[in-house]
């Protein structure tokens, strides 16, 4: 498929507007591998239709940011971005993606999980297992803790990947991860216990609801607006979304562990994602 993708140091080194006159940007704030780059790619295929798009590769919260900035300048820029509940939104460039009533679009919400190996005889519920744990959980770990005094050995890894293999390996009995993609890849090795959100998840029941006081984890995959059009913009998402034969629809289909409000972007969703990661 191709594709025009633009990297991040072209625009930044670009010093006339008529360089920059795409009609919509879409950005991959992620690597180009990953879950984000999936989805950003497939909204490029289904808005090709409605507008000049433009692919630009920007890992993290500076490079997206400096984009952001520079298409200030441009007449009639528009751009769509992704960004996480997981981004450090104490950190200025980070600020910038963070999703408020004008820039939000929908959002994607993906439940975390608890798992062990299948088969394994390991008991979530008495004191001294080993999890496997990468990024915050070990303070989500920790506050599961102090509600039930159950004590366990935290063994960190890199990534949702490293926590997934340490479990397969038998290096750890459990493992907690914020993302789940390597748990569904190897769904037949594993046995997911309990979902980190509110609520119950591609039949796996919430951590919240099977134990009272559990501390919850909303994850938000937040797609955010920067430009003029927003409401056009949407319209246009939601109409190619619902073709029937869009990419985004397909890509979302096919994830298990995820749902989204693109036809209902007004349920609620922002302001429980703004009020359980406040801006800081």
């Amino acid at each position: 498929m191709f594709k025009k993708t633009i990297f991040a140091g072209a625009i930044l080194l670009a010093t006339s507007t008529a360089a920059l006159s795409a009609d919509l940007y879409i950005i991959n704030g992620g690597s180009k591998g990953g879950t984000m780059n999936a989805q950003m790619t497939a909204w490029m295929t289904d808005l090709k239709p409605y507008y000049d798009v433009k692919y630009v590769q920007a890992k993290g919260c500076a490079k997206t940011a400096a984009i952001l900035r520079k298409l200030k300048n441009v007449p009639n820029a528009q751009s769509i971005t992704m960004s996480s509940s997981t981004r450090d939104y104490s950190n200025k460039d980070c600020q910038m993606l963070y999703a408020n009533k004008d820039s939000y679009l929908y959002s994607l919400r993906k439940a975390g999980l608890i798992f062990k190996k299948k088969g394994s005889a390991a008991d979530f519920n008495k004191s001294g297992a080993t999890i496997g744990i990468n990024s915050n959980n070990d303070k989500f770990i920790a506050a599961l803790s102090k509600v039930t005094g159950i004590e366990y050995k935290m063994v960190r890894y890199e990534n949702s990947k490293g926590v997934t293999l340490g479990v397969l390996n038998g290096e750890v009995d459990f493992g907690i991860v914020n993302s789940a993609k390597r748990y569904w890849r190897n769904e037949s090795k594993l046995t997911a216990l309990y979902n980190l959100s509110d609520e119950d998840n591609s039949g796996i029941p919430s951590l919240s609801k099977a134990i009272k006081g559990a501390p919850i984890k909303n994850l938000f995959d937040n797609f955010v607006y920067y430009g003029n059009n927003k409401a056009e913009v949407l319209a246009n998402m939601q109409k190619a979304f619902n073709s029937g034969d869009s990419a985004s629809n397909k890509w979302i289909s096919s994830a298990k562990g995820y749902v989204h409000n693109i036809n209902t972007p007004n349920n609620g969703w922002l302001e429980m994602f703004i009020d359980q990661y406040p801006m800081k």
